[in-house]
């Protein structure tokens, strides 16, 4: 932009995007903004450096306020105050004074730099600003900030790791405040008029993690949580393949360990970043996946897989939250699963009661065969990301995830995970309720002739079964009946 004033001619802002929060920490979106003003040679006059965490709440940083490599600001500007920055004052009785004695009040070129850059900062969402202050132990830099909004935020007495900063005076305050530095021309110049800061952030966001995916540099995750169960809560990104897909995937397996060391839940899907969709492939709560509510690849440790009461399945649905919470990093909008369950509808109802609709056309009832009375294709239930994420993962969850340190991050490229072929096809609706599920099971059972014969049965909660039996003429009889549920076993009272 170009600056209307006798000594500044050009105004130069720079803003980068990258995924490093610090500490180890790789998967915190941060925003670097640094702004310039330079003369006529190009000679650089004042520098700001801010940095914003893109986390909740956002957080902003001031690092720098002088000039580039440490520099103060330079001479011919530094102290002079020349810039109308809006408001006015009286030399004698301040703002209160009457209209005829105002005077505009004048800032310093530093000032107005200092305004500019906290004015982009608070249009990325930072609300407040931090700043270490340099102080020569004169108190002047410190009145400076105060006379700006900042305050300070610890003691003289309080001590820091860094030695470097045992002089240095922590000092906080809102950005809105300082961003009034800034002269209105100036940023309208600086700022372009169809700069968008929440659709420009999400789209390089969403790119800098695509970016990744194609490198093989993914992340993994593990922290404490303390609710809804308290455990060791582990999250892993891998890219994966299916020899019937043209294309590799990604893959999100997310796992809830309790302190004594059992599954409490768990949870995998596959991101399609073309499609922008997440098919949740595993969602079950218990040990060994004893409670399943979608289960759409084959388990490694196959459970009894009973349906799980509303209670018991709480930590899976903060799993399926996480899932969707990372997916949206990737662009993915939609999340697809199909409820585990062989037709009663118990699973299908608690997904639409969480925000998930019936994205299948309407389904024939078998009249015939061992699922008589029972849907022949597995509802496909589907959800938006923006609405799943906030709904069912713990806010504390997202918010630990983006300041969690990474374990891959001195890896090198990681492997793929081979998926079984045509697994993932079954995104598309193309699941029935007994082959998905593995409800049926033959039994062979042998005749009074000594022939067999097969004894097919349903061994979900709620399925049916079916009995086959030989007549005397050598035909052969269908008997459908309900699962017997073995009766409950009585208290005993009195004494022995």
């Amino acid at each position: 932009a170009v600056a209307d004033h006798n000594s500044v001619s050009r105004l130069r802002a720079r803003i980068a995007l990258s995924l490093a929060g610090g500490r180890g920490c790789t998967s915190t979106p941060t925003c670097d903004i640094e702004v310039f003003a330079e003369n006529e040679e190009g000679c650089e006059l004042v520098y700001c450096h801010g940095l914003v965490q893109l986390r909740r709440p956002v957080g902003a940083n001031l690092l720098w306020l002088g000039r580039t490599a440490s520099r103060p600001v330079h001479e011919s500007v530094r102290g002079h105050r020349r810039l109308p920055a809006g408001g006015c004052w009286s030399p004698r009785h301040g703002k209160n004074a009457s209209p005829a004695v105002l005077q505009p009040v004048l800032r310093t070129v530093a000032e107005a730099i200092l305004g500019l850059t906290l004015a982009v900062v608070q249009l990325l969402g930072a609300e407040q600003v931090e700043l270490q202050a340099m102080d020569d132990g004169s108190g002047r830099l410190v009145n400076f900030y105060e006379r700006h909004g900042l305050v300070v935020a610890q003691k003289d007495g309080d001590t820091d790791r860094d030695p470097r900063r045992k002089a240095w005076t922590r000092m906080e305050g809102p950005t809105a405040a300082v961003a009034q530095l800034a002269p209105e021309a100036w940023l309208m110049d600086l700022v372009p008029s169809d700069f968008l800061p929440a659709e420009w952030l999400q789209q390089e966001t969403t790119r800098l993690w695509q970016d990744r995916v194609h490198a093989g540099r993914l992340p993994r995750w593990e922290w404490v949580v303390s609710s809804p169960s308290r455990g060791l809560l582990c999250t892993t990104l891998t890219r994966c393949r299916d020899r019937k897909e043209p294309r590799e995937f990604l893959i999100i397996d997310v796992r809830l360990v309790s302190t004594k060391g059992r599954d409490v839940a768990r949870g995998q899907a596959v991101a399609f970043l073309d499609e922008g969709l997440l098919w949740v492939t595993q969602l079950a709560c218990g040990h060994g996946d004893g409670w399943l509510l979608v289960y759409a690849l084959p388990l490694e440790n196959r459970g009894p897989g009973r349906i799980p009461s509303e209670v018991r399945a709480a930590p899976a649905v903060a799993v399926l939250g996480l899932l969707a919470t990372v997916a949206q990093w990737f662009g993915v909008t939609a999340v697809r699963l199909e409820p585990f369950e062989p037709g009663s509808g118990r699973m299908m109802h608690y997904f639409l009661n969480i925000g998930f609709s019936n994205i299948s056309p309407g389904q024939q009832v078998e009249v015939n065969g061992p699922t008589a009375g029972v849907i022949a294709a597995a509802p496909l239930l589907e959800a938006k990301c923006d609405q799943l994420a906030p709904r069912c993962c713990p806010p504390q969850w997202s918010d630990d995830i983006l300041r969690a340190e990474d374990k891959n991050r001195f890896e090198q490229v990681l492997s793929v995970k081979e998926l079984p072929p045509g697994c993932l096809a079954k995104r598309h609706g193309k699941g029935s309720w007994a082959g998905r599920c593995g409800a049926l099971r033959e039994r062979p059972s042998i005749t009074n002739d000594g022939a067999l014969r097969e004894r097919p049965s349903v061994t979900n909660e709620g399925a049916l079964r079916e009995r086959l039996s030989i007549t005397n003429d050598g035909g052969r009889t269908l008997h459908m009946a309900r699962k017997d549920r073995p009766p409950k076993s009585r208290a005993m009272s009195g004494t022995r």
